[in-house]
């Protein structure tokens, strides 16, 4: 009886952490895109492996996201290899206008 019980209560919590992260993943996701400051500069670190294909030299290029890890960059350049790019060229600086 017990243990029917710690399993029922075990499965609750479990559902209650997906769905928890479910919704914060959601909540998270839905900003507007390059809302926040740095995201322009974290695309143009895509941009840079995909039409480059080699890693930035970060004593080079300064003042971009060029400094972090580059295994999220490098997962991602595939995927972003595939997508069209001219509306981003034509719209960049109207995404955010803020972007400093």
């Amino acid at each position: 009886m017990l243990n029917t019980i710690s399993v029922r209560v075990e499965r609750i919590l479990t559902g209650m952490v997906i769905a928890g992260f479910a919704l914060l993943a959601v909540g998270f996701s839905s900003a507007p895109i390059f809302e926040g400051p740095d995201e322009y500069d974290h695309y143009q670190f895509v941009r840079f492996l995909v039409e480059q294909r080699r890693l930035p030299n970060p004593l080079e290029d300064t003042g971009r996201q060029y400094h972090q890890a580059p295994l999220y960059y490098t997962l991602i350049a595939p995927i972003a290899a595939l997508l069209p790019d001219d509306a981003y060229q034509q719209y960049e600086d109207r995404f955010n206008p803020f972007r400093g």
